[in-house]
């Protein structure tokens, strides 16, 4: 992250941090190439770039050479301009902060299947000013095992199993989501 003075070693070396606006939300991914007593690291959100506030928490790997990888969703971004930082924090309680990365949000709200696993009946939820078309169900080989016309999908007669869940809007989008049918 930060250091200062010659010869200090970093706890931690962010080699990268980055953001992508997705359906879901703001996935933030960065990765680290050396980590030295590294406990957490608490992701920090702010709408001005200036007040942060923690809105979750990502067990480092204490100590560990080579490179890490970590990712963070912020399922309830604002509209607009989102600003993100990390508070890497050593077991010894001392902290270091990334640069502040901003994500741009448009409000397509979130895309759901759920209760996932499911067993008897799969709800869709769509993002605002999306209107259901159609929806299939598409076992692990690619074959259609399913088609549904409607948002609450009755799943008798799948069997036990991951799918991939394709959802159309009569607006053009796509989404999908891997769910899981069980008993």
């Amino acid at each position: 992250m930060a250091g200062n003075g010659a010869g200090c070693t970093l706890p931690v070396r962010l080699l990268s941090f980055k953001s992508e606006a997705q359906s879901s939300g703001i996935e933030l991914t960065w990765q680290t190439g050396e980590e030295i007593g590294n406990s957490h690291f608490d992701v920090e959100k702010s709408s001005n770039a200036q007040n942060f506030e923690v809105i979750g928490r990502v067990n480092g790997q204490g100590t560990v050479k080579g490179k890490q990888n970590y990712s963070f969703l912020d399922s309830s971004p604002k509209n607009g301009l989102n600003y993100y930082r990390l508070k890497q924090v050593d077991f010894d309680g001392k902290v270091e902060y990334s640069r502040i990365i901003a994500a741009q949000f448009d409000g397509i709200g979130v895309f759901k299947a759920y209760p996932n696993p499911a067993s008897h009946l799969l709800t869709i939820e769509l993002p605002a000013q999306s209107t259901f078309e159609s929806a299939q169900l598409v076992d692990l080989t690619g074959r259609k095992v399913s088609v549904f016309a409607t948002e609450n999908m009755k799943l008798e007669g799948v069997e036990n199993g991951v799918y991939l869940l394709k959802v159309t809007t009569k607006e053009g989008r796509a989404f999908q989501q891997r769910v899981v049918k069980t008993n």
